[in-house]
């Protein structure tokens, strides 16, 4: 079922990874990392791990459990 689920997601790891180092470049600070990113980082959680999420992308692994659930 997983791999099912995977082969359809239309957003991989490596292209919400490259959108938030370019968010990041550019950001002001104290700027919120925007809500499209969280959305895109939640929906990879169908894929893998929270874990494997939150470290590959640089996020807070507890944010990331909070909004998955």
């Amino acid at each position: 079922m997983r791999e099912e689920i995977c082969s359809m997601s239309e957003t991989s790891i490596e292209e919400v990874d490259v959108a938030l180092e370019q968010w990041r470049k550019s950001k002001k600070a104290g700027e919120r990392i925007p809500e499209s990113v969280w959305e895109a980082a939640v929906e990879l959680t169908r894929c893998h791990t929270v874990s494997q999420v939150a470290r590959r992308l640089r996020l807070s692994y507890t944010e990331l459990k909070k909004r998955v659930h």
